[in-house]
């Protein structure tokens, strides 16, 4: 028998351990066929964005927003995001999604944020979706988040669509 590749292996933990705790964060627990599922549709994302088998991907994620435009990539109907934080009224910062949606597909405020709330922690869930025709971007490709954050502080209540 050849050695199984890790998503092969995780796949067969999975199936052999479907409820089996995979994932433990804080009281929250996901287990294995939840984790699965859940890293199909990250990878589909990816595939969607042109990654295809041999290429390299990485994601750098912090404990914070930035770990959730990775699960808002994930969703059907996006084409890009960014996530940053804002002043709060609270002492914490926040979270607000910035959301290029895909050409021809449809998604509102509230879908998202409840896609996210199935997947993700509550403090991770953006409390605003805004959806944007593009991101602001550096000559390197690279998203201009401080760009965001001050157009978000000009107007706090900006373009904070239900729906394109």
């Amino acid at each position: 028998m050849l050695p199984l590749t890790i998503p092969e292996a995780f796949a067969a933990v999975a199936a052999r351990r479907p409820d089996h705790p995979c994932l433990v964060w804080g009281d929250d627990a996901i287990p294995y066929a939840a984790a699965h599922e859940r890293i199909g549709r990250v990878a589909a994302g990816f595939v969607r964005l042109g990654a295809g088998p041999g290429d390299r991907v990485a994601c750098y994620l912090g404990n914070g927003p930035e770990f959730l435009w990775t699960w808002l990539g994930a969703h059907p109907a996006v084409l890009e995001s960014a996530v940053v934080g804002v002043p709060s009224a609270l002492a914490e910062d926040d979270v607000v999604a910035v959301v290029v949606p895909r050409p021809g597909a449809a998604a509102t405020e509230a879908e998202l944020q409840a896609w996210c709330a199935e997947r993700l922690a509550r403090f991770k869930v953006p409390g605003r979706v805004l959806f944007v025709d593009a991101l602001p971007k550096t000559p390197t490709a690279k998203v201009q988040k401080d760009r965001l954050r001050a157009e978000l502080r000009a107007s706090p209540g900006a373009r904070s669509e239900s729906q394109r």
